[in-house]
């Protein structure tokens, strides 16, 4: 079943508060999949984030990152497997946080036990103002058809637009946080991308959800230092058990709690 965007929205507030909410325009779907995306500023001690909804589902963290010169942070969060009815999200922050934004996605036909396939992100600090030049580095979904969802957040006073290929889903405060996402017919190396007005500090981030049913590709690659290299045959593989480095009975991955043979080639 292919994965399809249903609606979502946005909210952004720059007074200072411990909670920032956002209500879905209808009702959301049981079976399906939210996605949300926060930022929010500090006075120099990071609160903690947290995300809840007025159903009770369980909202899973991705990823965050904080822009430490401008004390400004973004987290992904996610639920599977949603109930349905009208909701409404919450962030809630530990301490009182200023900045506050908030981007909210549904999507129907992602897997309801595994979906999330895979994460990645980064602040930059000079990212320049060219096409795209605002990036989250990659991530290889391991399926076909996979929901690439992606985050901008602008931490230094510019104004985001898109990547390209991608479609903008929500906007928070004109260009502060913006939630892209595309589907990927076929399994590859992405990243999401945004276009900076001004060459100021931007976080992205960007995350993969596997459609339900969706085929799992067989790899016989690694990444090393954010490049995906080939397994030879004479690679020793090797597993970190306690902080130390042990030899692999078997070289297999774990995908969807479930441990697959990899083909070294």
């Amino acid at each position: 079943m292919a994965i399809a965007y249903i609606h979502g929205g946005a909210n952004s507030n720059i007074a200072s508060a411990t909670t920032i909410t956002k209500l879905f325009p209808s009702n959301v779907t049981a079976g399906n999949l939210i996605v949300v995306g926060v930022g929010w500023g500090d006075s120099g001690t990071p609160p903690t984030c947290s995300v809840t909804d007025t159903l009770g589902n369980t909202f899973i963290s991705i990823n965050k990152i904080r822009d430490t010169n401008n004390k400004q942070s973004s987290e992904i969060f996610y639920a599977k497997n949603i109930l349905g009815g009208a909701d409404t999200i919450t962030a809630t922050f530990s301490a009182s946080a200023n900045y506050r934004r908030l981007v909210v996605s549904e999507y129907s036909g992602a897997d309801i036990t595994v979906p999330l396939d895979g994460n990645n992100g980064r602040l930059e600090t000079a990212p320049g103002t060219g096409t795209d030049g605002c990036n989250s580095l990659t991530i290889t979904p391991t399926a076909n058809g996979a929901l690439i969802w992606g985050i901008g957040q602008e931490t230094g006073g510019t104004t985001l637009t898109t990547g390209t290929n991608f479609t903008l889903r929500e906007n928070a405060g004109t260009g502060e946080m913006m939630a892209e996402s595309l589907i990927q017919s076929t399994a590859a190396s992405i990243e999401a991308t945004f276009t900076a007005s001004i060459n100021q500090d931007v976080i992205t981030m960007v995350a993969a959800f596997k459609e339900a049913g969706g085929a799992v590709n067989n790899f016989t690659s690694i990444n090393i230092g954010d490049t995906w290299q080939t397994i030879s045959g004479s690679a020793v593989v090797k597993i970190n058990i306690d902080d130390t480095w042990q030899n692999a009975a078997s070289a297999q991955i774990n995908i969807g709690d479930v441990w697959q043979n990899v083909t070294l080639s």
